[in-house]
């Protein structure tokens, strides 16, 4: 619930309502997730270019984000410090611009015994990407950990579709936070 809160106080402080900078949110996400969680042990990365989407696909971006970060610190980090990277860009391929989420940790990795989509978690992320037609992957990466990644469907010209936010005079492209300062109070995650 407090994943749409920000995605709400978020889309009022903006101009265009219509659209939404995916970075912000997904900054206040995860700032607000560790900060709950009380995990000060896990560096976190944040890896955010620049990014716009239309307010109708920001709900489903921002609660796929809540859960894939929520599953790394529950699953990875369980009882050990870690690193966590969190990143929003683009990638062009033949077929056009592609908008990528992407998730990684360096945990022990995701156990090959458990069936596609028997979690809970899985089947909302799942469902959430089907919504958006977007790609979704989880993969392990060397020497461990688990990268998930959403693609977005490719922009058309002739469909509002994620695009690349006019440049800002305070860039979060690259920004990178070890250790939040601490939870943010009630008086501030709501509008």
């Amino acid at each position: 619930m407090e994943t749409l809160a920000t995605l709400h106080r978020r889309l009022h402080q903006s101009d265009d309502v219509a659209q939404v900078a995916l970075t912000d949110v997904v900054q206040d996400i995860v700032t607000d997730l560790l900060g709950a969680a009380g995990r000060s042990d896990v560096a976190v990365t944040l890896d955010l270019a620049p990014m716009r989407v239309p307010a109708e696909a920001a709900a489903p971006l921002a609660l796929i984000v809540n859960e894939l970060v929520t599953n790394a610190l529950k699953h990875a980090f369980p009882d050990r410090p870690g690193r966590l990277t969190v990143r929003v860009g683009s990638a062009d391929d033949r077929a056009g611009a592609r908008g990528i989420v992407e998730v990684v940790d360096d945990g022990p990795g995701m156990p090959t015994t458990v069936p596609d989509g028997a979690t809970f978690g899985t089947t909302i992320v799942r469902m959430l990407a089907r919504q958006l037609r977007a790609g979704l992957d989880w993969a392990p990466i060397a020497p461990h950990g688990t990268r998930a990644t959403l693609t977005m469907p490719p922009r058309r010209p002739d469909e509002a579709a994620v695009q690349a936010a006019p440049p800002d005079p305070a860039p979060a492209v690259g920004q990178a936070v070890e250790k939040p300062n601490s939870a943010r109070s009630p008086a501030t995650a709501t509008p």
